[in-house]
């Protein structure tokens, strides 16, 4: 499936252009969508076994380093939604959005943070990473979440299913979760693998 649109920002002004890809042309630009450069564009994700539908491909999020996460949707004048109760100051972390329901997302404190879109909260905090959480990806079909932090580790979470993997999250924060760490991570500790 192919977006009819492309986004991109233009770091030295700090403008988010949402591209049309049909024309090539700017179809949207949105001026200073944050205080800080935008660091990180998540777009739903559609799979062989999960389709979305028409609209879901309006809905972008992006993220900077000035404790904000917007939720946008294209057919809106500004963003929809704001999502701040993460640590995000000194270094960038990625998003990324589920289901068009959930939000995950790193954090300066060593948690990765799962935000609820429809109630516009946070469902869970996961501790136990050892360094600031980089990035965070969703499985596309099945309740699993892996966290990579700048120490070089992977952690996984995972459930049975989407209820009982948020229910778990939201209640107990009692997930499996396993790490993995890369090979050479541990002969150069100082650099990015």
């Amino acid at each position: 499936i192919l977006r009819p649109w492309c986004a991109c920002c233009d770091f030295r002004c700090r403008i988010l252009n949402i591209l049309d890809a049909s024309t090539g042309t700017i179809a949207r630009a949105v001026e200073s969508p944050h205080s800080r450069n935008i660091h990180c564009i998540a777009l739903p994700r559609p799979s062989v076994h999960v389709p979305l539908s028409p609209d879901a491909y309006n809905l972008l999020l992006t993220s900077a380093i000035d404790n904000n996460i917007y939720l946008w949707d294209l057919r809106a004048p500004s963003a929809v939604s704001v999502f701040n109760a993460y640590a995000k100051r000194r270094k960038p972390v990625g998003c990324d959005i589920q289901c068009l329901r959930y939000i995950a997302t790193g954090s300066e404190d060593k948690t990765t943070v799962i935000y609820d879109i429809r109630a516009g909260k946070v469902l869970s905090k996961l501790a136990g990473a050892r360094d600031v959480v980089r990035c965070v990806a969703f499985h596309p079909l099945l309740p699993q979440l892996a966290a990579g932090s700048y120490d070089g580790a992977v952690r996984f979470y995972s459930s049975g299913s989407w209820n009982s993997f948020i229910r778990r999250l939201s209640l107990t924060h009692s997930v499996l979760a396993q790490s993995y760490v890369h090979p050479k991570r541990s002969q150069y500790p100082d650099r990015m693998i």
